[in-house]
């Protein structure tokens, strides 16, 4: 099964294809946007926010199938913005210096992790020792752990931005911010700081897609082969805002 989440006004909005050209919507959640997905184990986690009583909420909504939907509401966090399923971990991370993990994707523990208002993403790096999860933040920080509990903060690069994505392989991690920069590390700890290959484009993600690392903006799409060293840059000849890039080989 396909899936995409989003918000229409002030619902948040599920929709699912089996095939990838016909879809059904669902509306879940009143008053709620959804920020990210993921299915591992066999369930479905959506994270997000709902307004309750005025007042935002961090929402996770759980499914086995899809279809029936189990919330859950955190009262004081004001949304999440990011869930992975890493080294049989469910990891959410979000606004109010918090996170959550699971080992279910049902039952969450929730955690302050001090150093930045909100956390953004979250990737697991490093699969040579030490292995680490690497959370990105506000104000220039990132937090790293090697069991998902005990947190060590630093800054990295200009502290009036945020580090909004990342992800991790071949033994490097590499992340980006809302400024023009990216930053490199082989250890979760020396980062090395460049400037964007896409120049003053608004970054939105980067992954390791088909063997490649590939940084998405609103418009254009930054390629490297070899470890995030060179890029070359391609225009996407679109009018809307891209905020989302995928791959099956």
């Amino acid at each position: 099964m396909w899936m995409q989440i989003g918000h229409f006004f002030d619902i948040g909005r599920i929709a699912t294809s089996t095939n990838g050209t016909t879809w059904t919507i669902q509306s879940q959640v009143n008053g709620g946007s959804f920020q990210s997905v993921e299915f591992a184990n066999g369930r479905w986690v959506i994270v997000g926010h709902q307004m309750v009583s005025g007042n935002a909420q961090g929402v996770i909504i759980t499914s086995t199938n899809g279809t029936t939907w189990t919330t859950q509401n955190f009262t004081s966090i004001v949304g999440w913005t990011s869930v992975k399923f890493i080294n049989d971990m469910w990891m959410v991370v979000g606004h109010n210096s918090s996170i959550a993990t699971s080992t279910n994707g049902t039952t969450w523990t929730t955690q302050t992790v001090n150093g930045a208002s909100e956390w953004t993403d979250v990737a697991f790096c490093f699969q040579t020792w030490p292995q680490r999860w690497v959370i990105t933040g506000a104000d220039g920080v990132i937090a790293t752990s090697t069991n998902g509990t005990t947190w060590t903060t630093q800054t990295v690069g200009d502290t009036t931005r945020q580090w909004r994505s990342i992800d991790y392989s071949n033994n490097r991690c590499i992340m980006t911010n809302t400024g023009w920069h990216i930053a490199t590390s082989a250890d979760g700890t020396n980062w090395t700081v460049q400037e964007s290959p896409l120049g003053y484009s608004q970054m939105i993600k980067i992954r390791f897609l088909g063997n490649r690392w590939m940084i998405l903006s609103s418009a254009s799409v930054a390629v490297s082969n070899n470890n995030g060293t060179n890029w070359v840059r391609r225009n996407i000849n679109t009018s809307s805002n891209l905020l989302g890039i995928a791959y099956r080989g």
